[in-house]
């Protein structure tokens, strides 16, 4: 974009910061993992139910994607460009990143015990189905389908029977989740460790969906940005918004456990 011949920015400076402070957040969490991990239990995953700092990185990630997206595509949506575009960018970034995460996996293992799912994988499947959606359903839509995931998956994860564990069974061995990995996937390709053990994976399939959400939330964020005027005023909307958020998910907590690995 140019004004009086000086090139501007289009680049959104918070979300580069943001995204600089997850990068930095991550490399805290695994260098304390690896270097102490039995120390600084505040920089460390919870166990099963709870939430650490060292939780929070992941879906930020995931939120940064969704804001990202609302920059990248609003030329798709206006009609300046055709969406047929889109689609292609879309799955060639998707397979890029599942491709490069099983890569990864694939350091030190073989074919037989790679593991298939991961972090970059999480963030491609959950990246891929939220750009359609943007691309397809309207803002009302979103609405719809981000509350339907979150409660959808609620109700799953509490009412239906997991054989021979029963329904709302939040263990890792019961959980509904974790079954529908293994009926998925072999027990080989998942999850070998904190206990898992092949009985699941903490980035698994079905629990993709409430990650979908995570990046809906920063498509919703980014999308409100790009309308509002940069000003404290918009700063301190965005505030109190995520002062609700935390304030619901912590009510929420007493039906369902915040558990980053499910």
């Amino acid at each position: 974009m140019m004004r009086n011949g000086e090139t501007l920015s289009t680049r959104l400076v918070s979300l580069d910061v943001f995204r600089g402070l997850a990068i930095a957040g991550m490399i805290v969490v695994n260098m304390v993992s690896v270097a102490a991990p039995y120390g600084y239990p505040v920089l460390q995953h919870a166990e099963w139910h709870g939430c650490n700092p060292a939780d929070l990185v992941f879906p930020c990630f995931l939120f940064i994607a969704g804001v990202a997206i609302a920059f990248s595509l609003a030329k798709y949506l206006d009609g300046s460009t055709p969406i047929a575009v889109a689609y292609w960018r879309i799955l060639r970034r998707a397979v890029l990143l599942f491709a490069i995460g099983v890569l990864l996996n694939l350091l030190g293992n073989s074919l037989s015990t790679v593991r298939i799912l991961g972090v970059l994988q999480r963030i491609s499947l959950a990246y891929l189905f939220a750009a359609l959606a943007v691309l397809h359903q309207p803002r009302k839509g979103l609405w719809r389908l981000a509350i339907g995931l979150l409660i959808g998956y609620w109700l799953a994860m509490m009412l239906i029977p997991v054989p021979g564990q029963g329904a709302g069974v939040l263990t890792i061995a019961g959980n509904l989740s974790g079954y529908l990995d293994r009926l998925l996937i072999p027990s080989t390709h998942l999850y070998q460790w904190d206990g898992f053990n092949g009985m699941g994976d903490p980035e698994g399939l079905f629990s993709t969906l409430p990650a979908v959400v995570s990046v809906l939330a920063g498509y919703f964020t980014g999308d409100w940005i790009r309308r509002q005027p940069s000003s404290s005023k918009t700063s301190t909307v965005l505030a109190l918004i995520s002062i609700g958020c935390l304030i619901v998910g912590l009510f929420w907590n007493e039906v369902f456990p915040i558990n980053k690995k499910l």
